[in-house]
């Protein structure tokens, strides 16, 4: 088979070290390369799953909690995992945040610094004796 735009030595050297490699093409992105490779786990009657993506990161005792964990279930079919937390989502959450402080705060000033001006419109009016000191608010 010819696989245009990769390395064929280093696919040569995977497939002897006895690893498959599913090309999919970029049809459907990382969401359509699970859905490939699961399909080929299942048709092989693979027993147990994981999953990860190129930013994953386990510490050295995952595969055997999640194993306890799959065992605890006394169940032939089931779905676990673990609690994720997503560095990109919290990074946006916190962005959030902050536009959201920083619009508050814009309001806060803004409404502070229309205080300031009505007061010192009032103060200068009443000074030069121009007006009885009434401004509309």
């Amino acid at each position: 088979m010819l696989i245009i735009g990769c390395d064929f030595h280093l696919h040569q050297r995977i497939r002897n070290a006895g690893i498959d490699i599913l090309p999919n093409f970029k049809k459907g992105g990382v969401a359509g390369a699970y859905n490939r490779g699961l399909e080929r786990l299942i048709e092989r009657m693979c027993k147990i799953l994981f999953i990860f993506d190129q930013d994953s990161a386990v510490p050295d005792d995952y595969f055997t909690k999640m194993l306890d964990a799959c065992l605890a279930l006394d169940s032939p079919r089931f779905l676990v995992g673990p609690k994720i937390f997503d560095v990109n989502v919290a990074r946006d959450f916190m962005q959030t945040d902050v536009m959201v402080v920083g619009i508050l705060l814009y309001a806060i000033l803004g409404k502070l610094a229309d205080l300031l001006a009505k007061r010192l419109e009032r103060y200068c009016l009443l000074a030069s004796g121009v007006s009885n000191g009434t401004i509309e608010d």
